[in-house]
């Protein structure tokens, strides 16, 4: 079975190959005729009726061959800006699925090491963001009559929970951090990444905005469905992306540290009470 970061990294790849794509593709017009294009089909064998296209950026010399069957208006900046914006959903989509990989193997350990500590009291965030759960009866009848592992139950129902609810928010990725024993989560993910921590929480925001933008409205914004797409650039989507993906990575090496310091505080008092 994947560990987190190994399902992440599994996951987050396609976003960063888009990205890729994009910049060896990026181009500021297509050639059909270029001084470089007689050398380069006898270097292909291409002959002279073939019709190819040249695609040179500075970090990519490209030949697209007439088999391609690849128009011109393909290679458009404003076309290849799909890629991007590609990016930006799977990006987002690995962290909501990246998040609920982490949930799923560490929250019943650390619910059965916290006991009732592991409720957020006091956040009021976290506690809006839980006003709808519900154990349900099958759930509240197995903590009853002691039928199965009540942390195990718990954590099941609250995993579904999360599900349900979303985790595509900066606020999920606060509720889970705290539920996984981090105090103060984004506090703590942006000064392990030596970031703003304003900055940082509106980076995500902005992110899954645009990717909702992006998935639900063809790239524009909630009440703007006739108007033109929004523009992005290949700087913005790579900063977006890589803030993903350092969030990711920070929550992994924090919760993991938190749950190893809760394990070694626990053994004392098993150890107390064997002897």
């Amino acid at each position: 079975m994947l560990t987190a970061t190994q399902f992440f990294d599994e996951t987050f790849r396609p976003a960063k190959l888009l990205i890729e794509v994009y910049r060896l593709l990026e181009n500021d017009g297509i050639k059909t005729d270029h001084d470089w294009i007689k050398q380069l089909r006898q270097l292909v064998g291409a002959g002279a009726e073939e019709e190819v296209m040249l695609l040179w950026n500075g970090v990519f010399l490209g030949l697209v061959m007439e088999a391609a069957s690849m128009r011109k208006s393909s290679l458009r900046r404003d076309v290849l800006k799909n890629l991007l914006r590609q990016a930006i959903v799977c990006a987002c989509t690995a962290m909501e699925s990246y998040l609920q990989v982490l949930l799923d193997e560490q929250l019943t350990e650390v619910l059965r090491l916290r006991g009732y500590e592991s409720w957020p009291k006091g956040d009021k965030e976290a506690i809006e963001y839980f006003k709808d759960f519900n154990l349900g009866l099958d759930g509240a009848l197995r903590l009853i009559v002691g039928e199965s592992d009540p942390f195990g139950t718990l954590a099941r129902s609250l995993l579904g929970y999360f599900k349900y609810k979303n985790l595509g928010s900066d606020k999920a990725v606060k509720t889970a951090g705290m539920m996984l024993g981090l105090d103060s989560p984004w506090k703590q993910i942006s000064k392990h990444l030596g970031r703003d921590e304003a900055d940082l929480i509106n980076n995500i925001r902005t992110t899954f905005k645009r990717r909702n933008d992006v998935v639900h409205r063809g790239d524009r914004e909630l009440g703007q469905e006739a108007g033109p797409r929004q523009d992005l650039s290949y700087e913005w989507t790579k900063h977006a992306v890589e803030t993903i993906e350092n969030v990711c990575l920070s929550l992994e090496e924090l919760t993991s540290k938190r749950l190893a310091e809760l394990r070694s505080l626990q053994a004392p008092v098993v150890e107390a009470t064997a002897q």
